[in-house]
């Protein structure tokens, strides 16, 4: 089974698949190797905690009825 990138990395040397402009296939290569996948993880979970506690965060303009 190959990871997403890998399979990216395919595509876009077959012609199948372009990056967006300025992006290149040795760039994402170096951003997946910067991080070990628990990392990554860690960080993604840290994100998403982050953002719904924004959806929890009591409003203090909404009044009550």
């Amino acid at each position: 089974m190959k990871t997403p990138l890998e399979r990216l990395t395919e595509l876009h040397e077959h012609g199948l698949a372009t990056l967006k402009e300025g992006q290149t296939i040795a760039q994402l290569q170096q951003q997946a190797r910067a991080k070990t996948d628990l990392q990554a993880a860690q960080e993604m979970q840290h994100a998403k905690a982050q953002l719904f506690a924004l959806f929890n965060k009591p409003d203090s303009k909404r009044k009550a009825a």
